[in-house]
């Protein structure tokens, strides 16, 4: 087990080297939590890590986005993995030919595969059973934990929003898929407001009660803060701070903003 470790088998790298070479990289079997307030950049960090470890991998990468339509997680993917401005993509400064071959690029570039779910709704059963019929799953990644939703409410989606699960269960639940699939789970969660009451706006574990979660069921627990969205004279560094890390070390590493795309690269 111990040279496995040290071999870095039981980790996934990112593609982020400078978090890799902090972490390990994310723990294959494991939870890993990405908090932050809005706009701090959780969704695009798990979409840059999955464009990079589809790029470098064999293998299937699965992201559940309730929040987005199945076409926006696409569009958020092209941008990020060929570094174009989503709205090139979007006003038709780009012709057809030149948006084919840009297509054509983002899927030659890749060893693995990236498979979008189009649920709007889903539960905890519903991302099991799908991710269970993937034989060749290495991650998965689910945008927003928030919206997890419990199964016996969906039929009266039509109606009213139906009721979600408790974020400390679904981390237990995520965990557990984790452990039977062998692949790291990453998931997105909004840290409470309560920090912007806080001189320092960087958020640390116990902000996690506020939102009903507990550090102990997380393998890692990574929190994002960029101060430009704060004060505007500042750059652009996203700060990723690795406040827990099974096995592994604690810190922080540097990424950047990009602000024109909307996404995140290494320094």
């Amino acid at each position: 087990m111990l040279e496995q470790m040290r071999k870095n088998k039981d980790r996934l790298l990112t593609g982020f080297r400078e978090f890799d070479a902090l972490t390990g990289g994310l723990i294959k079997g494991g939870l890993t939590v990405v908090g932050a307030r809005p706009a701090m950049g959780k969704t695009a960090l798990a979409l840059s890590i999955a464009d990079l470890v589809s790029k470098q991998m064999e293998g299937t990468v699965v992201i559940f986005s309730p929040n987005m339509c199945e076409a926006g997680v696409a569009v958020r993917l092209l941008q990020t993995g060929l570094s174009i401005e989503v709205g090139r993509l979007l006003d038709g400064s780009l012709s057809a030919q030149e948006a084919a071959e840009a297509c054509r690029r983002f899927f030659a570039s890749r060893k693995g595969k990236i498979k979008i779910n189009p649920s709007t709704y889903p539960s905890l059963e519903s991302i099991e059973t799908y991710c269970q019929k993937i034989p060749d799953l290495c991650l998965v990644i689910v945008d927003n934990m928030k919206y997890i939703y419990k199964p016996d409410t969906l039929a009266e989606a039509v109606v009213q929003e139906p009721e979600p699960v408790p974020m400390d269960q679904s981390t237990y639940a995520l965990k557990a898929l984790a452990q039977e699939l062998g692949v790291p789970v990453l998931c997105t969660a909004n840290v409470h407001r309560r920090l912007e009451h806080r001189k320092n706006k960087r958020p640390h574990l116990r902000d996690l009660k506020w939102i009903g979660l507990t550090e102990e069921t997380a393998d890692q627990i990574i929190f994002l803060y960029r101060d430009n969205y704060y004060n505007w004279q500042s750059d652009n560094t996203v700060e990723c701070i690795v406040a827990k890390n099974t096995c592994g070390n604690t810190g922080t590493a540097f990424l950047r903003w990009i602000w024109a795309g909307g996404y995140i690269t290494g320094q």
